[in-house]
């Protein structure tokens, strides 16, 4: 699908706001951060709900299809392979990949769409 016709097809407003939040995201996950002490798992509930709401603000954009799982999916685990291979003093873990996809996949299932919702040529 042409890149223009998803951006027409879009929500303008919440387009907006789900790209910013999408940078914001990377932003946050790649930025160097001082050590931080986390209660053991609570950064996991963090990990849960930015991704839930990153899919969340995408919906509310349009986007309605399994592709928008699957392109989000592996961001958030891109995300965390590469906190593990670029220069920024964090490290990739597989239980926040975990968490980012189950948020996804939370939000996915709260509000999966329908056909009706997702009309033929929506993104």
């Amino acid at each position: 699908m042409k890149l223009t016709k998803l951006i027409s097809t879009a929500n303008k407003p919440w387009l907006i706001v789900a790209v910013l939040y999408t940078l914001t995201v990377v932003a946050v996950s790649l930025y160097p951060l001082p050590e931080m002490h986390w209660q053991r798992g609570s950064d996991k509930t963090v990990h849960f709900f930015m991704y839930f709401f990153l899919y969340a603000v995408w919906r509310a954009a349009g986007y309605r299809s399994l592709r928008l799982l699957i392109v989000l999916a592996g961001f958030g685990i891109l995300i965390e392979i590469l906190q593990g291979i670029l220069p920024v003093h964090r490290t990739a873990d597989f239980w926040d990949a975990t968490a980012n996809v189950a948020g996804i996949l939370t939000a996915y299932y709260i509000w999966p769409g329908s056909p009706e919702d997702n009309p033929e040529g929506a993104p």
